[in-house]
């Protein structure tokens, strides 16, 4: 996934040579959102990965898709981890 923001899916395949497709530009809800509902054991969660990114330096991260042992969810069955102020990312394949 990507902050940074591109104007056409040429410029993403510059950068990224391997890139496939992308999603968005998403704000970070909505990707952590659509990564919960497509990929329901994503360890660590989507919550925290996006959290972790949108703190980092990078501009680019790799979404880890690892099987989750055990439920990071807390009681209300919600992510734990608060987000930061919401930010447009990219998801790139």
């Amino acid at each position: 996934m990507s902050k940074k923001d591109y104007a056409t899916w040429q410029e993403i395949q510059q950068e990224f040579p391997d890139y496939k497709a992308s999603l968005g530009p998403w704000i970070d809800a909505a990707v952590v959102e659509y990564l919960d509902e497509e990929y329901v054991d994503i360890f660590p969660n989507a919550n925290k990965q996006i959290a972790e990114f949108l703190k980092s330096e990078s501009k680019a991260a790799v979404v880890r898709f690892a099987k989750q042992v055990p439920s990071s969810k807390s009681a209300t069955g919600q992510n734990s981890t608060p987000m930061p102020t919401p930010k447009n990312l990219n998801l790139l394949g």
